[in-house]
């Protein structure tokens, strides 16, 4: 190969490399320049929907998704069809002052709502043949110009639902029944209905504790000394301790009338005095 067509082939394969790096260039700046506007530029957005409460309400959410503000909005919302109740219902959605004022400045994530539509006043199948056309006017900070249409047909409403309360309302709610009680206790209107644990119940529940944990250790000893005391207490539950008297509860009325009328119950207190080391008594209760 001569020396000539070599250089030819390097200057050729230059331009090429050239031209291709020109090119991935220019899509850069391109993609460049389109995530810039995304970033800075408005985006005006609508939304027909229920109201969360009650639910046959119907309203418009108007909202800014972009990232950038909307400047000199202008909104203008009209009847594509549905005739007198489509009227009525154009009255109803346009009562909020900015359907004819607009916005100065519409900043990224606002929003607002039209005036609501009952559907369960005047013709329902008429209102849901309704349709109407949204239009959008303003510019960016850039001053960029931006006409935009929505088309809101009130069928597609046909057959929504809600099951329940929205949960953002009962928190309301919960927050509100809570704020009321406090308003109520700080003014003293109403009082704290409390049940206090004091030291004497506290002492009461680790004595009865201590009884069930040596009452098999009473029993033996009882067992020993009388015998017939033992068996009437053998189907007895530790029911409570009220103060020095320990409560039993019997499930047969048999047992029952033996330990109410057995004279040696006195054993039964006596020994059980002795391991909780202060005198106490024993009380009998059929269920």
């Amino acid at each position: 190969m001569s020396p000539i067509m070599a250089e030819l082939i390097f200057a050729g394969t230059v331009a090429v490399a050239t031209v291709f790096y020109a090119v991935l260039t220019w899509k850069l700046v391109r993609e460049t320049r389109s995530l810039r506007e995304v970033q800075t530029e408005p985006k005006l957005h609508v939304i027909l929907g229920n109201h969360d409460s009650p639910f046959n309400l119907v309203r418009l959410r108007i909202e800014n998704i972009g990232l950038g503000p909307a400047r000199d909005l202008q909104l203008n919302l009209v009847v594509e069809s549905g005739g007198r109740e489509a009227e009525k219902m154009l009255e109803e959605f346009t009562e909020p002052n900015f359907f004819k004022t607009g916005f100065r400045h519409f900043g990224p994530g606002q929003s607002v709502f039209s005036g609501f539509t009952n559907m369960t006043e005047g013709d329902f199948d008429a209102k849901l043949g309704a349709s109407f056309l949204l239009s959008f006017r303003y510019e960016s900070a850039t001053g960029k110009e931006y006409k935009e249409e929505f088309v809101l047909n009130m069928i597609e409403l046909k057959g929504s639902y809600q099951l329940g309360e929205p949960s953002q309302r009962l928190i309301a709610k919960s927050l509100d029944g809570i704020d009321k009680n406090l308003g109520y206790l700080i003014t003293g209107f109403k009082r704290i209905k409390a049940d206090v644990y004091s030291m004497e119940d506290r002492k009461l529940s680790q004595d009865f504790e201590k009884i069930g944990k040596l009452w098999p250790r009473i029993m033996d000893q009882v067992k020993v000394e009388n015998p017939r005391v033992a068996k009437a207490l053998s189907d007895a539950k530790l029911e409570d301790l009220d103060g020095e008297i320990l409560v039993l509860r019997f499930s047969t009325e048999d047992s029952f009338r033996r330990c109410q009328y057995e004279r040696s119950l006195t054993v039964m207190e006596e020994s059980l005095s002795a391991v909780m080391r202060k005198s106490m008594r024993i009380r009998c209760e059929f269920s």
